[in-house]
């Protein structure tokens, strides 16, 4: 099955459009889809690279709890990015670090609160801070 982005470079190409970086190849007049072996290749950086971001964001998460006794996901967020932490391509991956969070034991949802743009979101209980 052909991930989101595959499939959309091949709409693209079909379109004569030919800007895909990574994914197909122009080798003269044609252009070449990735071979089985790249294609394997190219998956195991993402999902390493992948991998390595959620570590990083993990451990914002659990420096976050460390000293905050409750606290939006945001929050961890805009302290992560300040710091220099990539930012994802899509910003829920935060959801999926904070789900693990939860099953370490770093936090456990508390409710929700209002985010900045005024959405409820889930409020965070740190379960390592030590603040009252």
């Amino acid at each position: 099955m052909l991930k989101r982005e595959q499939l959309y470079c091949a709409v693209l190409i079909k379109r004569e459009q030919l800007y895909c970086p990574g994914i197909y190849t122009r080798r003269g007049d044609s252009i070449v889809p990735p071979q089985p072996e790249e294609l394997a290749r190219a998956s195991h950086q993402d999902g390493a690279q992948r991998a390595h971001w959620r570590a990083k964001a993990l451990g914002y998460v659990h420096l976050h709890a460390l000293v905050t006794p409750a606290f939006l996901t945001e929050d961890v967020r805009a302290m992560a990015e300040h710091d220099g932490l990539d930012v994802p391509a899509d910003k829920r991956a935060w959801g999926a670090v904070m789900q693990a969070a939860a099953r370490l034991g770093y936090v456990a949802p508390d409710g929700h609160a209002n985010s900045a743009d005024g959405s409820p979101k889930t409020r965070w209980r740190s379960m390592l801070s030590t603040a009252v």
